[in-house]
Order: structure tokens, then sequence, then C-alpha cells
């Protein structure tokens, strides 16, 4: 997919979700923009040809990961386990690279971007399904019961 048209995805709907989406969705879209925006900085820095393994890209997709568990974890949404799982795979493709150096780059790259465009839709999906919820019910929990206070103040009803 050219740059391009993915940075437009990524700021439709990350924008979407952060402006129409509860909580959950909220966080998401600042999960994936962040990681987006710094896997942009590094190739700056330092341009990606995914020859060998790309470690800078590495840290940031388990960093991305590690982020998007918790939420899956805090959040009462279904959508987060998807958008999880779907990142798994990238780190994975990470983890083949180093276990087959031998692994054509472009195969590398584009396995390792694969997901990003499902996991954008499904973020946007998930904000758009936030909307009608919170229309036919008037509102729409956001966190687990299982969420620490230090995510979710219930009796305030605000996100710390």
């Amino acid at each position: 997919m050219d740059i391009v048209l993915f940075n437009v995805l990524l700021a439709v709907t990350c924008g979407y979700a952060f402006l129409r989406g509860g909580p959950p969705e909220q966080a998401g879209a600042i999960m994936l923009f962040c990681a987006a925006m710094a896997t942009l900085a590094l190739n700056l820095v330092a341009p990606l040809v995914f020859k060998d393994l790309e470690l800078g890209v590495l840290v940031i997709d388990v960093v991305l990961l590690a982020g998007l568990i918790v939420l899956s974890l805090y959040a009462d949404r279904f959508w987060t386990l998807w958008i999880a799982a779907f990142h798994a795979f990238a780190v994975a493709v990470h983890f083949a690279r180093m276990a087959n150096p031998h692994l054509i780059p472009v195969v590398y790259l584009v396995a390792a971007g694969l997901m990003s465009v499902p996991m954008q839709l499904g973020l946007a999906w998930a904000a758009w399904r936030h909307q009608k919820r919170k229309t036919a019910n008037g509102s729409d929990n956001a966190w687990s019961e299982f969420a620490p206070r230090w995510i979710y103040d219930r009796r305030a009803g605000r996100i710390y």
C-alpha cells in the first residue's frame, strides 16, 4: 500500500475513532497513531529497508502489542481482542525474520504491515458500533468490572 494512502487512512480512522468512539476506542486510536508516527520518525532517522531484522520497528510493535493487550484486558469491548491478535501476527513476523535471516525482504516488509489496514478498519468499525450502542441504550459501558480504579472511577464516571 502506498504510504500516502496509508497515512490518509490512518488519519481518517484514528480521527473518527477519537472523535466518535468511547474511551477504549480513543485509547486504541492514540496507540495506533503513536505507533505509526514512531515508525515514520524511525524511517526518517534511518531508512527502513527490511533486509535485516528491523529492531526499532520490532520494539515499537512489541510496545504497541503490550498496550493493546492491556486495553483488551480492561475494556468492555470485543474488538480489542481482534486488534491485539492482528498485531500479534505483525510481531510474529519479526520473530520469523529472526529465525530465518534468508527471508526475502519484500515478504518481510509486506507481512509486517499486512494487518495494519484491518486494524484501522476494525477501530473505525468499533467507534461506529459504540455510537450505535450509545444511541440505542443511552450509554455504553467502556470498562469491564475488572478494570483498576486508576483507569476508571465508576462513581465519578471519568477516566484517569
